[in-house]
C-alpha cells in the first residue's frame, strides 16, 4: 500500500550517437566513472571504414544488400559482400577485404588484401581507396560509437544513479533526483557534442500510475538480478566448482546494490517494498551470504 509519496525523481533519456572518445573518457571520468567506458573495438573502427568506403563508391545498387562479415584467423579482418536475392538461391558475391597490420615503423593500418572487379573505384585505384579507408578508419578510432555510449550510460545510471529501466528495452529509466548528480554532469558536456541527454522532473503525488509502474520496474530488476545469481551460483555447483575470494566478493557487493535499491525506492516511493526484501533474504541465505548487515 502506498504511503508517503516523495516527489524527489526523474526520468532520464537519451539519443546516443557516436563521439569523440576524448570528450566521453573526460566526461565519465570527472565523476570516477571512467571504467564503464568499454574499451577501444578496433574491428568495429574497421566496420564502420568499410561502410564508409561502400557509401563514396556507391556500391549500393537495387535488389541487393551489403554484408560486412569477420574472418578467422584471430585477428581484425573483415570481408564485404553483396547479397543478392534469387528465386532459388541466393548469391553472395565477394566485394573487398580488409585486414587490420601493425607494425613498429608504422601504426594500425588496414589493408586491402583481397578485392574483385565488382568493388568499382575500390578495384581500380587500390591505393587511393586504402587511403581513404585509413583516414575514416582512424577517424572512427578517436570516437566512441552510440551503441557503447549508451552501454556506458546505462552502467552508470543503473550502478551510481541506482536507476530501474521503465521499459523491458532500456531506453527510459526512472532514479531519484538526490541520485541523479553523476548523469547530469555527464550531460552538460556530451549535449554540446552530438549525443541529446535528457532528464524530466516528475511529481509522483500526481502520478499513481508512474508510482506502480516504478513499484514494478525496481522489483523485477531486483528478482532477475537475484536470478541471475542463484542460477550462476547453481551451475557452478553442479560442476563441482567452488566460489573464488573474488566471486565471492562480486555476490556480495551485488548483494548491497540490491539492498541500495530497496532503501532508495522504498523512501522514494513509500512502500514497504516487502516481496523485494524477502527475494534479497532468500538469496542470501541461498548463497550463504546472511552475515551482509543490510538494515531492511
Amino acid at each position: 500500500m502506498i504511503r508517503s509519496i516523495s516527489s524527489d525523481a526523474v526520468l532520464a533519456l537519451w539519443e546516443s550517437t557516436r563521439c569523440s572518445r576524448a570528450v566521453v573518457e573526460k566526461a565519465f571520468d570527472d565523476v570516477g566513472c571512467l571504467p564503464y567506458i568499454p574499451p577501444l573495438d578496433r574491428y568495429d573502427c574497421a566496420r564502420e571504414a568499410a561502410k564508409a568506403a561502400v557509401r563514396e563508391c556507391e556500391l549500393h545498387i537495387p535488389g541487393s544488400t551489403i554484408k560486412y562479415e569477420a574472418l578467422g584467423g584471430g585477428k581484425c579482418a573483415l570481408e564485404v559482400v553483396r547479397k543478392i536475392k534469387g528465386e532459388e538461391r541466393n548469391q553472395w558475391p565477394h566485394l573487398f577485404s580488409l585486414a587490420l597490420t601493425r607494425s613498429d615503423k608504422r601504426p594500425d593500418r588496414l589493408e586491402i588484401i583481397s578485392c574483385s572487379e565488382d568493388a568499382g573505384p575500390i578495384h581500380d585505384s587500390m591505393d587511393e581507396a586504402e587511403d581513404i579507408i585509413n583516414d575514416c578508419y582512424h577517424e572512427a578510432t578517436a570516437t566512441i560509437s552510440a551503441k557503447d555510449l549508451t552501454e556506458s550510460l546505462v552502467k552508470l545510471i543503473r550502478t551510481e544513479c541506482r536507476a530501474v529501466g521503465m521499459k523491458s528495452s532500456g531506453g527510459t529509466y526512472f532514479m531519484a533526483e538526490s541520485k541523479a548528480d553523476p548523469y547530469l554532469s555527464i550531460a552538460d558536456e556530451l549535449n554540446k557534442h552530438g549525443p541529446e541527454l535528457v532528464i524530466c522532473k516528475i511529481t509522483l503525488a500526481d502520478n499513481p500510475t508512474m508510482v506502480k509502474q516504478a513499484l514494478s520496474s525496481v522489483n523485477s530488476q531486483i528478482k532477475a538480478g537475484l536470478d541471475r545469481m542463484l542460477d550462476k551460483a547453481a551451475d557452478l555447483k553442479s560442476r563441482g566448482g567452488r566460489t573464488r575470494s573474488n566471486g565471492n566478493q562480486s555476490r556480495v557487493d551485488e548483494i548491497s546494490h540490491y539492498i541500495g535499491l530497496v532503501k532508495t525506492y522504498r523512501k522514494l516511493l513509500g512502500h514497504p517494498m516487502k516481496e523485494a526484501i524477502k527475494a534479497i533474504r532468500q538469496a542470501q541465505a541461498e548463497l550463504g551470504l546472511e552475515a551482509i548487515r543490510n538494515g531492511l
